[in-house]
This record gives C-alpha cells, sequence and structure tokens, in this order.
C-alpha cells in the first residue's frame, strides 16, 4: 500500500498549465480525506508523502519512537482507505 500511495503522489500531484501548479481532481480528493484525520494521522502523513520525509526522519522531527510513527501511518493509510471507499459510495 505504502508503495502505491507514492506512485499515486508521483504521478498525480500536480500538472503544470501556464506556469501555475494545478492538482489534479483524484489528488484533492485525497487530500480532502487527509485533513479529516486525526492530527497525529494527519501530520505523518502529511510528512511522509508530500514532504518525502522517511519514518525516521519523522520520528526525530516529532520526537517519537520511528515503530509509533509506523504504526500511525499504517493506521492512517487504513483510515484513509475507508473514507475513500466510503466516499466513492455517496
Amino acid at each position: 500500500m505504502q508503495r502505491l500511495f507514492k506512485i499515486f503522489w508521483h504521478k498525480n500531484t500536480t500538472e503544470l498549465t501556464e506556469d501555475v501548479i494545478v492538482p489534479h481532481e483524484e489528488n484533492m480528493q485525497i487530500w480532502e480525506s487527509v485533513r479529516r484525520l486525526a492530527p497525529k494521522y494527519r501530520i505523518v502523513i502529511e510528512l511522509y508523502y508530500r514532504e518525502g520525509y522517511s519514518i525516521k526522519e519523522i520520528a526525530s522531527i516529532l520526537k517519537k519512537n520511528p515503530s509509533t510513527i509506523g504504526n500511525q501511518l499504517s493506521r492512517a493509510k487504513k483510515q484513509l482507505e475507508k473514507m475513500l471507499k466510503e466516499d466513492a459510495y455517496e
């Protein structure tokens, strides 16, 4: 799943239109779902996927154990997946 998010992020992050960066619609839906996550999960997702930090680097930034960050990242991805599936059925 981690690789899937990275591939999706790199393929769909933005497109250049007349020197303006415009997010793709699918990407916007994902980031809107990310904003609905609890702060501890949202921060980890944003640092990992948007900023490109490793789990070890995030642990250092947040002064937490790398295993805690790994668990939070895993839980956040599961919650995101659930939210996106629910949104797709609405």
